[in-house]
C-alpha cells in the first residue's frame, strides 16, 4: 500500500511540474477568465519574469519526482542516535 502512495505522489509531482512548466507559454495562460476580468492579474501574468518563475516551480516539481524515483530502491536513512549523557 505504501508503494502505491509513493507512485501516486511521484505522478502528481511530475504532472503538476509539466503543467506549470508548459502552461505559462501557451494561449491558455493569456486568455482565461482571470486575465480578462482583472487588470492587475493580466499585468502580472503577461510579465515574462512571472512566467519564468512559474516555469521554474514546474521544473522544481519535476526534479522532486525524479528524486523520489531515485529513492525508491534505497533503504531509508538511519535515525541518528546520540550517546547517553
Amino acid at each position: 500500500m505504501k508503494w502505491i502512495a509513493v507512485m501516486v505522489r511521484i505522478l502528481f509531482y511530475f504532472a503538476i511540474g509539466v503543467v506549470l512548466f508548459y502552461c505559462p507559454w501557451t494561449s491558455i495562460w493569456s486568455s482565461n477568465f482571470f486575465m480578462a476580468h482583472y487588470a492587475w492579474i493580466a499585468a502580472a501574468g503577461h510579465n515574462d519574469f512571472v512566467r519564468g518563475a512559474v516555469s521554474g516551480i514546474g521544473l522544481a516539481n519535476i526534479w522532486l519526482a525524479i528524486d523520489a524515483i531515485q529513492k525508491l530502491g534505497r533503504p531509508p536513512d538511519p535515525v541518528p542516535t546520540h550517546p547517553a549523557q
